[in-house]
């Protein structure tokens, strides 16, 4: 493949599409850690003006790294997110990549008769800040392909922390409409009839550990990885293939073959603080079981496929530093 694989540097964010932002989005900021950086409410063309069809909850990860969760809720019954929510279920829809030319980027993957979601790079003309969707047929989840210019002097200075446009959200949700005129049914959704919940004590140390990617074809997927996106292949101490960035060793992702209708995409994470603190999970009502001293938590809570592991869980289940052949 001509100029590839595309040279990334680091994962910018995750986003998760729920029916319940704000639920979300407390759970993340007061039992994980999450720190809370900014609510965007965003119009993307199917509410009356001066009001919104989008909310998007912005937070942090919690190792303070400038890398983001966004919790994205459709607004109204007509928008975008809403009936792509409905269409797919609720969950991880995308990860994006942090990459130095987005233009460059874009032009390499459309010669290399790469999928993508929109025909040019969404672009923000006022900040510079320029993004774009790989389709998820090979990935099992899009992967965005983001642009920031780190100049500390610019204004506005894309590089700080949380920072999206109004105008490049709007039109990334965009490149979503064909996805919604495929075939294929509906996915349940979980809503909650809890307005608000009090949780008593919070995870201290969460460490974002390991995507697992549920795909058609776990042999092109893997390829697809290494040879398009620039990821390392591994072999992990219980022989099975995974990836990694160069630049971040410790998130790894696993793909899987799928087990479910549809996509799915799931993340695990490490932490001290379940021996420390127990009544985090215990007797709380968001965890929904616990296998192997791994918390599987209510997707209604996180939002999304969501597992917490005690590090030495972690520790046990570690990697090889063996690249795979």
């Amino acid at each position: 493949m001509t100029n590839l694989p595309l040279k990334n540097n680091r994962i910018d964010h995750y986003t998760i599409i729920v029916p319940n932002g704000k639920e979300v989005s407390e759970f993340h900021e007061q039992v994980l850690g999450y720190p809370f950086l900014e609510l965007k409410n965003i119009n993307t063309g199917t509410a009356p003006q001066g009001t919104y069809d989008m909310a998007n909850y912005i937070m942090e990860w919690p190792d303070h790294s400038g890398r983001l969760l966004v919790i994205t809720e459709g607004l109204t019954e007509a928008s975008i997110f809403h009936r792509f929510m409905l269409k797919y279920g609720q969950g991880i829809h995308h990860i994006a990549l942090e990459i130095d030319d987005v233009d460059a980027a874009f032009a390499t993957l459309q010669e290399n008769n790469i999928r993508l979601t929109s025909p040019k790079v969404v672009t923000d003309m006022l900040s510079g800040l320029k993004q774009c969707f790989i389709d998820n047929t090979d990935t099992g989840v899009f992967i965005e392909l983001i642009e920031r210019k780190r100049d500390v002097s610019a204004v506005p200075d894309t590089s700080q922390k949380g920072f999206f446009t109004e105008n490049n959200m709007s039109e990334l949700a965009g490149t979503m409409q064909s996805y919604l005129e495929e075939g294929g049914g509906s996915r349940a959704v979980r809503h909650s009839d809890i307005d608000t919940y009090s949780y008593e004590k919070q995870l201290t140390d969460l460490r974002l550990s390991t995507f697992t990617i549920e795909v058609p074809d776990v042999q092109r997927a893997l390829r697809f990885y290494a040879d398009v996106l620039g990821f390392t292949r591994a072999i992990s101490a219980r022989g099975e293939p995974e990836l990694y960035l160069a630049q971040e060793p410790n998130i790894r992702f696993h793909i899987r073959p799928l087990g479910r209708e549809g996509f799915n995409c799931r993340l695990r994470c490490t932490t001290n603080s379940l021996e420390s603190a127990p009544g985090t999970m215990d007797g709380n009502p968001f965890r929904t079981q616990v296998i192997d001293d791994v918390s599987y938590l209510d997707k209604q809570k996180s939002g999304y496929d969501l597992e917490i592991a005690g590090a030495g869980v972690f520790q046990r289940a570690g990697t090889s530093a063996a690249t795979a052949a």
